[in-house]
């Protein structure tokens, strides 16, 4: 469908889920038809911290499930960086419980969420992410505008439980800036 189209603009986003759930061979199938993709637009290439360490674990041999034992920020983010190395992709995104991280070629950067209690990465919430990720695509924003509107879809969803409009998205992000603007004066008070 989309070699006939003759276009070079679209933007896809992939979400593996678990690697551990297949057969390493369907892995590294799926990788492989991913890296076609590039041909016809910007790939990016969505993986919860969990899963991009267990998917690392399968591409260089190691046992996922033990993996992500005693392992630090700074042996995670070469981890992260290993695997787009390792992909054709524009964007790497790797989602958690309190960030988002993005790799690329030009960009590597990370947005902290907005406190929350209690909140767990879920299939909803990472869907929520997707599709704010993807609005921002659609409307050619920044790619670091494009992930902070994916985790406000997601953390206004965390919030109501159910898909948020247009207010409950504001809401979110004036609660969020407040958050942002009292720590950056707290920080301007200890120095």
């Amino acid at each position: 469908m989309i070699k006939p189209m003759n276009k070079r603009d679209f933007d896809f986003i992939f979400y593996l889920g678990d690697p551990t759930k297949r057969l390493v061979f369907e892995v590294d199938e799926i990788l492989d038809i991913i890296s076609e993709f590039p041909l016809y637009g910007r790939v990016t290439f969505v993986l919860d911290k969990s899963e991009a360490i267990k998917l690392w674990a399968l591409l260089y041999g190691k046992n996922p499930e033990t993996t992500l034992l005693n392992m630090d920020s700074f042996a995670m983010k070469s981890k992260y960086l290993s695997i787009f190395n390792t992909m054709n992709v524009e964007h790497l995104v790797i989602y958690s419980d309190d960030h988002a991280m993005l790799f690329s070629k030009q960009h590597h950067f990370e947005i902290a969420r907005r406190k929350s209690v209690n909140v767990q990465v879920t299939n909803d919430l990472r869907d929520s992410f997707c599709a704010g990720y993807g609005l921002g695509l659609q409307r050619q924003m920044e790619i670091s505008h494009c992930i902070a509107l994916g985790m406000t879809v997601s953390g206004a969803y965390a919030e109501s439980g159910t898909t948020p409009g247009k207010e409950a998205l504001l809401s979110y992000m004036k609660k969020w800036i407040t958050e942002i603007e009292s720590a950056a004066l707290d920080m301007n008070d200890v120095f």
